[in-house]
């Protein structure tokens, strides 16, 4: 068994992509959420958009307090964009 490796290139990513999805200054609660979703952030809040798993839109606001109990059960996307970031994180709506 032989095995040749040619033209392989290792490089270390920019710092900066470990920052893009960090959720560190962003605590979106409670999880799993029955009525009211809440985030909570240091930065401004520009858009918050929660996507079903297909990735289809089901709410958008630009608040931090969002009223969920339109949705229905089951796991969802939250995508917050705040200060040129966008952030996503995984909720259940029960």
């Amino acid at each position: 068994f032989k095995l040749y490796l040619d033209d392989i290139l290792v490089t270390k990513e920019d710092d900066a992509s470990i920052h893009e999805n960090s959720v560190n200054d962003i605590v979106i609660y409670p999880n799993p959420c029955k009525d009211i979703l809440q985030i909570q952030s240091q930065a401004f809040i520009e858009q918050v958009l929660i996507l079903d798993l297909s990735g289809k839109l089901v709410l958008k606001s630009t608040s931090n307090i969002i009223n969920v109990e339109s949705l229905q059960k089951g796991s969802y996307i939250v995508r917050v964009f705040t200060n040129g970031r966008v952030i996503n994180q995984p909720v259940y709506i029960r």
